[in-house]
């Protein structure tokens, strides 16, 4: 019967069109799931206008798709392939066009424009299902990836106003740097204290050093006031009224030494986060003190040339030359005509320095000026140590008089402290002094009248036999001698194994 004869066909073409069912809705599973990942890994719009336009002409077999975008209430093209699309969206023929969501009004945000399928079969439900899932799918991303591109704009904006604020905290840093120098050139106030002849001698060479912009080399053992002479240049010449910028280049390591003089760039190396202008930039229109210029290191003396030749520098990390106008003043308690000898010193560098020599006078050869400078001193001190000042009893002087003082006034000025911490009486006495019986003068040690002693030897003897003094005077305690000539206790070690004294 046509029951029996049509059966089995009825039963295996159902069963094909169940396989054939699930197959298309595996491949419209597979189609959705893999431009879905495709999307979400995707931030930018156009970026995502290709993906999704190449990934839904694949799943539906079309043979040409597009992706209008909405900007400023017009359509534009922004992804298209197999073919040409209209400026203007239109649906071609046996063609699809799907609204893709977004919009907070209802508005489509996007339209998913595709053309007749490759093997010109009409779309089918599940198609338009598949086309709608995808919109929707597009639809969220789209958002996703506007919402991204304004935060990643607010985040290029709010970068940019951090970096213009760091440029400004920078500027006032090195601004206030800069005016505190000027008002500690202004309201330091101090001067060289004596009626002694080698005083008098040298302050009336600075009143007339004072007046010109030449190059000044200060010389004299530590202690002695070499960063005093320079202020005191300063403050007489005609850039009083500008900063004052001291560098003590023994203080400073040699790895960062020419970050610390010169300054840097940002980014010049690991951490440097900004731009940092040093000492010589800040000194534009002032001075530049550099104290113990026998430590610079020989790689960065060509630069300092630089800014003595030419008045300009780069800063550590720059290709722009940095224009400044100040006068140079170094010091230093080392012979650099040995330094100079030995390499450790450009020649050049040296003559540049020395236009003008001057030399501080040890406190030993100017024995009549301490009393004048306790006087000066003792007020000073005695707020330092929060004490009320007390005066010298006549055997306190008698008994500085007697001292040789290795480490100068900057010595007298510790022991000052150190009396007044301890003197419980009206006045302070020459057991409160704390000095040593035997001072054994310097110039014991010195045999000058041979006439086979250069200046070099005498210099670098005097400032040994200093050293042995203080450190025989502090009980062979290096800490207490290096306190006593007012230095810090890395330098006087460095010190006594210059002369082989450990």
């Amino acid at each position: 019967t046509a029951a029996a004869l049509f059966g089995p066909i009825r039963t295996r073409v159902g069963g094909w069109l169940d396989q054939r069912f699930f197959r298309d809705r595996r491949h419209y599973v597979e189609a959705i799931r893999r431009v879905s990942e495709s999307l979400a890994r995707l931030r930018e719009p156009d970026a995502l206008a290709k993906e999704a336009v190449e990934e839904v002409v694949q799943a539906v077999s079309a043979e040409r798709g597009a992706l209008y975008l909405r900007t400023d209430n017009a359509w534009t093209v922004a992804y298209s392939v197999g073919g040409d699309f209209p400026a203007t969206p239109d649906t071609p023929d046996e063609g699809l066009t799907m609204r893709v969501p977004g919009g907070a009004t209802g508005d489509p945000v996007a339209l998913l424009v595709i053309g007749p399928r490759r093997s010109s079969d009409l779309y089918s439900s599940q198609d338009r299902d598949l086309l709608g899932a995808l919109a929707a799918q597009l639809g969220v991303s789209l958002g996703n990836a506007r919402a991204y591109g304004r935060i990643a704009k607010m985040s290029r904006e709010l970068e940019s106003q951090n970096e213009e604020i760091r440029g400004l905290r920078d500027r006032l840093e090195d601004e206030n740097q800069f005016l505190r120098a000027r008002i500690e050139a202004a309201t330091d106030g101090a001067t060289l204290i004596g009626e002694s002849k080698a005083i008098r001698e040298l302050t009336k060479t600075i009143d007339r050093v004072a007046r010109s912009d030449a190059s000044v080399l200060v010389l004299g053992e530590s202690g002695t006031g070499k960063g005093l002479v320079a202020r005191t240049l300063h403050g007489a010449s005609p850039r009083s009224t500008g900063p004052f910028l001291q560098v003590d280049c023994g203080a400073i390591a040699h790895g960062v030494f020419e970050s610390e003089l010169f300054g840097h760039e940002r980014g010049a190396f690991t951490g440097a986060n900004r731009m940092r202008r040093g000492p010589i930039e800040l000194a534009d229109g002032g001075t530049l003190f550099l104290d113990e210029i026998g430590e610079l290191p020989l790689d960065l003396q060509p630069k300092l040339l630089r800014v003595l030749q030419d008045k300009e520098f780069l800063r550590v990390g720059g290709s722009t030359p940095v224009k400044v106008d100040v006068r140079v003043i170094a010091a230093t308690h080392r012979n650099l005509d040995t330094m100079v000898e030995k390499g450790e010193l450009r020649e050049d560098l040296y003559f540049r320095l020395r236009v003008v020599e001057l030399v501080v006078p040890p406190l030993r050869q100017r024995r009549s000026d301490l009393s004048a400078l306790c006087d000066s001193l003792l007020p000073r001190v005695a707020k330092h140590a929060g004490r009320r000042p007390r005066p010298l009893a006549t055997d306190a002087l008698a008994r500085m008089a007697a001292y040789g003082w290795p480490g100068n006034v900057r010595e007298l000025e510790n022991v000052l402290e150190r009396a007044l911490v301890l003197a419980d009486g009206p006045e302070i006495t020459a057991a409160d002094l704390d000095l040593p019986d035997r001072p054994a003068p310097i110039e014991e040690v010195i045999d000058v009248t041979s006439g086979e002693v250069s200046h070099d030897e005498v210099m670098e003897s005097i400032e040994k036999k200093r050293l042995v003094a203080a450190l025989r005077a502090a009980g062979g305690n290096q800490s207490h001698a290096a306190k006593a000539l007012g230095m810090p206790r890395t330098t006087f070690i460095n010190k006594l194994r210059r002369y082989g004294l450990i």
